[in-house]
């Protein structure tokens, strides 16, 4: 008869304890592959993204936008909506539908039509006279 004849640091681990270090082996290895595919999720939204995510940054298609009661002009259907703090698509649905959007008229700036009230065109331009054909 053959004993074992070491301290409880010498003795092989027990089946349960076989299968707690498995677990934490198990564990382990998946901790390290969900933080890969986060690294590759993250890699591939910064090479596939639409832009800065700045949504001051337009695609050169911003339009310039007057509001009839106030008589300002605004750079952008955005700014109007940020001075009425409203969405822009709430400015461009009021000009097309020509109804308010807080509480104002839109359309799109036409330097021929709008001057703003201290007289001036609407866009910082010396004023131009403007004389109704009647």
């Amino acid at each position: 008869m053959c004993s074992f004849a070491g301290g409880p640091e010498d003795r092989y681990p027990s089946l349960h304890e076989q299968q707690i270090l498995e677990n934490q082996r198990w564990h382990d290895r998946r901790a390290q592959r969900v933080e890969a595919h986060a690294q590759r999720v993250a890699a591939h939204l910064r090479r596939h993204a639409r832009g800065n995510h700045n949504p001051d940054i337009t695609q050169g298609k911003r339009r310039a936008t007057w509001c009839v009661e106030l008589k300002q002009r605004f750079e952008s259907l955005t700014a109007a909506g940020r001075f009425v703090g409203r969405p822009p698509s709430n400015i461009l649905q009021a000009i097309y539908s020509r109804n308010r959007c807080g509480s104002y008229h839109w359309e799109y700036f036409d330097p021929a039509r709008h001057v703003a009230s201290d007289g001036r065109h609407g866009c910082g331009e010396e004023a131009v006279a403007v004389h109704s054909v009647a």
